[in-house]
This record gives C-alpha cells, sequence and structure tokens, in this order.
C-alpha cells in the first residue's frame, strides 16, 4: 500500500515538474508569478482596421471616432504576452500567456480599440470574452464570425447590412444586437443565443437556426426563417412576408 501510495506521489509529481519546466520556456518567463498591478498601454496604430482578429482570453471594446487608437488594461505581468498586429487594416489580437491556473487570474486583459468612420467591419472572434460597442458603430456593413468561442457580443450598430455567424455546435457566444440594419443574415450553430429584438431590420431579415438555444428577432419587411433544430424563433415587428421551412421541432412564434 505505502508502495503504491509512493508510485501516485513521484507520478503527479513528475507531471507538475514537466509542467512547470513548460511554463518556463516560455518568452516571458516563469508562470508562478501574480499579475501584477493594473496597468494602461497604448500601442501605434497606423491605420484604422476593417477585419479584426481576436484570439485568446481578452474583452474588446470598440468605439468609433476620428483618429485610430489602441489601448491595453490589464496585469503589467501579462502585456507582453498580448500581441497586436496589424498587417495593412488588419489586426489580429493573441493572447499567448500560459499557465494560467498557477496565477491569480482575476484579470481578464481589456482592449479599447477605436475605428473611424468606414464603410466595412470584419471580426473574427476565437476566444472567449466580450466584444462590445461603446457608442454606435455606423457602417455600411459589418460582419462577426464565431468559432468555438465563449463569451458575448454586445453591439449598438446602424448598418445597410450585417452578418452574424457562429459556426460551431461547440460555440457559446451570446448575441446582443441593438440598432437598425437593412438587411440581416444570422447562422446560429451553438449553443449561446441570438438576440436581435432590439435591432429592427427594416428590409429583409434570413435566419438559419441551427442551435438548441431560443432566438429572438425584429422583422420589418421579409422574415425568412431555416429551423433545423430544437430552438425556438421568437419574432416581433410588422414583416409583410414570411417564408419558413426547416426539419426541426423548433417553432417560429411572435411575440410582442
Amino acid at each position: 500500500m505505502k508502495k503504491q501510495k509512493s508510485i501516485v506521489i513521484l507520478f503527479f509529481t513528475f507531471v507538475l515538474s514537466m509542467m512547470l519546466d513548460a511554463c518556463t520556456k516560455e518568452e516571458n518567463g516563469g508562470c508562478i508569478t501574480s499579475t501584477g498591478k493594473i496597468v494602461y498601454e497604448e500601442r501605434s496604430l497606423l491605420a484604422s482596421p476593417d477585419t479584426l482578429i481576436i484570439e485568446g482570453e481578452m474583452d474588446v471594446y470598440i468605439t468609433m471616432d476620428r483618429k485610430p487608437r489602441l489601448y491595453f488594461q490589464s496585469g503589467e505581468n501579462l502585456l507582453a504576452g498580448v500581441v497586436s498586429t496589424l498587417i495593412g487594416k488588419k489586426l489580429t489580437l493573441e493572447d499567448f500567456n500560459t499557465c494560467d491556473f498557477l496565477r491569480n487570474m482575476g484579470v481578464r486583459t481589456k482592449v479599447f480599440l477605436t475605428v473611424t468612420p468606414q464603410s466595412f467591419l470584419f471580426i473574427e472572434f476565437e476566444s472567449s470574452g466580450v466584444i462590445s460597442s461603446t457608442n454606435t458603430l455606423s457602417l455600411d456593413s459589418i460582419r462577426i464570425e464565431c468559432r468555438n468561442g465563449g463569451g458575448t457580443v454586445n453591439l449598438d450598430i446602424e448598418t445597410a447590412k450585417a452578418w452574424f455567424i457562429q459556426h460551431s455546435g461547440t460555440g457559446s457566444v451570446d448575441f446582443h444586437i441593438h440598432g437598425k440594419s437593412g438587411y440581416t443574415f444570422v447562422y446560429c450553430m451553438g449553443y449561446g443565443p441570438f438576440d436581435l429584438r432590439d435591432l429592427c431590420t427594416t428590409g429583409y431579415l434570413h435566419f438559419v437556426h441551427l442551435g438548441s438555444n431560443n432566438c429572438w428577432v425584429n422583422a420589418g419587411g421579409i422574415l425568412q426563417a431555416e429551423i433545423w433544430s430544437k430552438g425556438d424563433l421568437y419574432y416581433t415587428g410588422s414583416p409583410f412576408t414570411i417564408w419558413l421551412k426547416g426539419e426541426g421541432s423548433g417553432r417560429l412564434i411572435p411575440f410582442d
């Protein structure tokens, strides 16, 4: 019995030493450190990005104003592991910090991005956290795609065309969109609900529902609904044409 206990202790000691060794090989040093004091850091942003790729745990706050700017708020020991790369008008945000379980991770990196008035914005979200707007994003079109992520998208928009896409069935991103759009396309394949009851789509709204959660939309013109799973789709507004197809058990339900 004592021999078995010794083997178990040796095994866990070996595993822990391997994990610590992997952490110490990180570019920014070992991982048994605190996050450090909270600091702000501004990074150069030579152009207003029209494409934003987010990879890693961080909250991103987007503001539309006259000058592009990029700020980070995080623990001083974490900022070196948060990388921002601008190539052309494509901005990529990546968090390379590892061994989070050995740190006090009560601190989540916050990113404050200011974009200038522009015609198009594409956001790809492959992480966990929040994407939020601090004011109305006035654009000709906006497209957001989530892959295997988790968190919340909370935006206020005014746009001619909008696409909101959750690709993976393992994703759990809650969408809360407010404002106005002429055309809206939604593709829901994950667990997270789409709450677009405060987004008035004045023209054409096409919703493809393959998820298990309930979703809400506001249609003022044409509503095309495809329901292929068990999640219900609730709609408000006064659509003058409704097309419904799909073989799911979910229902298309009006609400006030």
